[in-house]
């Protein structure tokens, strides 16, 4: 495969969504207050601006250590992901399916995107989606953005394309 055409699903992926990631960050930084909510579907999605310094679900080692820097840890530990996703996805060989291309590919910008709000010194990673099924666990979900949804489904396509490479073996 042309080198190009090799890296496109990375390159067309981490622009796109880097681009949509931040364009909404941005739009939800300028036009909301803290904690303000605007309802989007009801009590279903809602769009409320907060600042996460943790990490998924809030995790945040700062408040378990006192003085740890959770910022430039989780800085650094993007950084790493970024570097070895791209070491990985340049590894992969040819005849790999396009579903680990693509499922690596996805989750470059979100990694990408939170990584940016912690070097722009904001108070967190600016979150704003909220989502309530009435069920568990979408009783609420987490607040969360555009890069933490390309992250899972970004590792999905990766388990997925796991899950169907296995399976032809297992038969043999």
């Amino acid at each position: 495969m042309p080198r190009l055409r090799r890296w496109f699903p990375m390159i067309l992926c981490t622009a796109v969504g880097l681009l949509a990631d931040q364009a909404t960050k941005g739009r939800v930084l300028a036009t909301m207050l803290e904690g303000e909510v605007r309802p989007v579907f009801g009590d279903v999605l809602q769009i409320t601006l907060t600042f996460n310094p943790g990490a998924i679900f809030s995790l945040n080692p700062g408040t378990w250590i006192p003085g740890f820097s959770s910022n430039a840890f989780f800085i650094v530990l993007a950084l790493i992901g970024i570097v070895v996703m791209a070491v990985v996805y340049a590894r992969l060989p040819d005849s790999q399916s396009r579903l680990t291309h693509w499922g690596l590919a996805v989750v470059m910008p979100g990694a990408a995107g939170n990584c940016l709000d912690r070097v722009q010194g904001l108070p967190g990673v600016v979150d704003f989606l909220w989502m309530d099924l009435g069920f568990p666990p979408f009783h609420p979900w987490p607040i969360f953005n555009l890069a933490d949804v390309f992250i899972p489904v970004g590792v999905g396509l990766v388990v997925l394309d796991l899950f169907r490479s296995e399976a032809p073996r297992k038969h043999a």
